[in-house]
């Protein structure tokens, strides 16, 4: 088979089916110097024994790691490189909270732009690169310890495993029009279960700890946008002439607070829905702002539509239970009881009360 020859590259005359591979399944492969990434020592060009990142294209599955077997001479010079192996090489106790020992198997990643090895996963600018085969306590901030390297590109495992693209401070940066950061259209044609786009579970078992299963925040940073929505959510029944339907439920957003099948403890606060309008600070001031709310239902869309939807949809429906004394609804007729009322806003701006009673009957 062909082999690489030291600045020169891979033979280019080789008949089609040919294999043009080196040893081990191809794992030394041949890179134009300008093409690697690696520490800038000396003379800036690539070293021997140097950890080495190629064909970066912002994205930690399009990316190619290894480890150079020579010292290249000029930046037109191909170098040979092990894409494979156990390397002992620098790798520094850190990851992206700051410093952090190293521990035997510890997935290692490469930094895009100079090619320093640590335990930093984030992927605006770190890559896979490898797995630490020994353990290594802190020695100080920025501290590199030689150790050896498993090297083994696989995507698998940073894109599964706590994925991190952007840190506070420093997010991702995409500025084109349109674009949808992370994108996933899925088609189910199954015919019964439930057949989920995407599914979340967070188990909590440490007493005292808490979280959220999904934070979502969209933050409007010193412009004024156009619309913004923290969670757009949208159960849809075809966009055309093509309707769906169901014979069951069918809920734009479904909001349940599961209780279980035991007494529960005392103290603590729940609730299904909590609407919430949070202000930061002293000068917090919405006095400015033309319409503000804690639930805003809007019957929108075509004009024959909404009148349809305005004769025929409630605005608040309540299922479950009954009106009886010391139920959710219960009768009430005695008019001196209403003592507060709540402002609304009714179609075409009417500020309407709603009225609130301060006792039972």
């Amino acid at each position: 088979m062909p082999t690489f020859a030291p600045g020169g590259g891979y033979a280019a005359d080789m008949v089609a089916g040919s294999e043009c591979s080196s040893t081990y399944e191809g794992r030394h492969i041949s890179i134009l110097e300008t093409d690697l990434t690696h520490p800038a020592v000396g003379d800036n060009l690539v070293n021997k024994g140097d950890p080495v990142i190629f064909n970066d294209l912002g994205q930690s599955n399009y990316t190619g790691v290894g480890v150079a077997f020579e010292s290249a001479a000029a930046a037109t010079d191909y170098v040979a490189v092990d894409t494979e192996g156990i390397w002992y090489l620098d790798v520094v106790s850190s990851d992206d909270l700051g410093n952090s020992d190293i521990v035997f198997g510890d997935q290692i990643f490469i930094n895009v732009t100079t090619a320093v090895l640590s335990k930093i996963r984030n992927a605006n600018t770190n890559r896979p690169f490898g797995y630490a085969l020994n353990t290594v306590t802190i020695a100080g901030a920025g501290t590199a310890s030689v150790i050896p390297v498993k090297v083994h590109w696989d995507p698998y495992w940073s894109v599964v495993c706590e994925p991190l693209c952007g840190v506070a401070g420093a997010p991702y940066v995409n500025d084109t029009a349109n674009t949808s950061f992370r994108q996933f259209r899925y088609d189910s044609g199954a015919t019964s279960g439930d057949n989920r786009g995407e599914y979340l579970r967070v188990y909590y078992t440490g007493a005292g700890g808490g979280g959220d299963c999904m934070r979502l925040y969209a933050d409007v940073v010193g412009v004024a946008a156009a619309n913004v929505f923290g969670l757009h959510v949208t159960a849809g029944f075809g966009e055309s002439t093509t309707g769906g339907s169901v014979t069951g439920l069918a809920a734009g957003c479904r909001a349940q607070i599961g209780l279980p099948d035991v007494a529960m403890a005392a103290g603590g606060t729940y609730t299904a829905v909590m609407p919430e309008i949070y202000s930061y600070g002293a000068a917090s001031d919405p006095a400015a702002v033309t319409d503000l709310s804690f639930i805003r239902c809007t019957n929108a869309g075509n004009a024959a539509g909404v009148a349809d939807v305005d004769d025929k949809a409630y605005l608040l429906e309540l299922v479950g239970g009954s009106i009886a004394g010391g139920n959710i609804v219960e009768a009430s007729v005695t008019e001196a009881n209403y003592a507060w009322s709540a402002r609304c806003l009714l179609p075409g701006g009417q500020v309407a009360y709603m009225m609130f009673a301060n006792a039972v009957g």
